[in-house]
């Protein structure tokens, strides 16, 4: 299951921050700081355990993510070590990723040096309605169905989609 997968993923990477501080420290260089992670897309549909139970959820390859405080360390690491070995790679389109107005984003693991938050499922799902129609029209039709998203054909519309295209047959 996806959850699993990252919370390996930053476990692994909060570990390697921790050691590369140690190591740092002991040489008098300049620590990493702490990172958030902000979890966008198909990835944070297929990390909501609900959500991914009651939708059918393509696998993605494609990690959408935002990470401040970003440093070269971390970014190597995470881009070149860990998600490779999780068959993942990290969108570098992810800043291009639209997060609709009223988006929230859900705590989904905190450590010391990293902290990792989800974008609400709805959210994704009126971002993914709005721009990407054709690619996930399947997933939101299931997901209107599903009646667990209840505001999602008010903001779909609120945002300019194209809700007719959903549920207009």
């Amino acid at each position: 299951m996806m959850t699993e997968t990252i919370m390996a993923i930053f476990k692994e990477l909060n570990e390697r921050i921790t050691n590369e501080n140690e190591e740092r420290k002991e040489a008098g260089a300049a620590r990493i700081d702490p990172i958030e992670v902000r979890i966008l897309g198909q990835v944070t549909l297929l990390a909501n355990k609900i959500v991914a139970e009651i939708l059918p959820l393509q696998m993605t390859n494609d990690l959408d993510a935002l990470i401040t405080n970003t440093q070269g360390f971390v970014t190597k690491v995470l881009t070149k070590e860990i998600l490779p070995k999780y068959g993942l790679e990290l969108d570098s389109d992810s800043n291009l990723v639209w997060i609709p107005p009223g988006s929230s984003l859900e705590l989904f693991w905190d450590s010391k040096f990293v902290l990792v938050k989800l974008l609400d499922p709805e959210s994704a799902l009126v971002s993914k309605a709005v721009k990407a129609k054709e690619k996930n029209k399947i997933l939101i039709i299931d997901a209107i169905a599903s009646e667990r998203f209840p505001n999602l054909i008010q903001r779909i519309q609120d945002n300019n989609g194209d809700i007719e295209y959903f549920i207009g047959d």
